[in-house]
């Protein structure tokens, strides 16, 4: 029967795609390997929309993290152990920490 026919090798190539897709990632991670490169990848740690965020500095003292919004004319801050995060705005455009706040 044709419908049989066709569900079969619906069957064989998802598999067909699956092993093709774990053979990527292995030579991938052989790649990476012998090349000595290490890759990271990105997340998203706190939502603020920045439009060109910079000069990230940990405050020990504070515990919070701190950047600048350069294009926003901002200095963000996070806690993390209440996760808020907050904003000021900032007179003129700062492209370093040390020239919004004293840490």
């Amino acid at each position: 029967d044709a419908v049989e026919e066709v569900n079969k090798l619906t069957v064989v190539s998802k598999e067909a795609s699956q092993k093709l897709e774990k053979a990527k990632d292995n030579l991938k991670k052989i790649a990476e390997e012998k090349s000595g490169a290490i890759y990271l990848k990105a997340e998203e740690l706190v939502p603020c929309r920045n439009d060109l965020g910079e000069s990230p500095v940990w405050s020990q003292r504070e515990n919070k993290l701190y950047w600048v919004d350069i294009q926003g004319k901002k200095l963000w801050y996070w806690d993390p152990s209440s996760s808020p995060r907050e904003a000021r705005s900032l007179y003129d455009q700062s492209t370093i920490i040390a020239n919004a706040i004293k840490i």
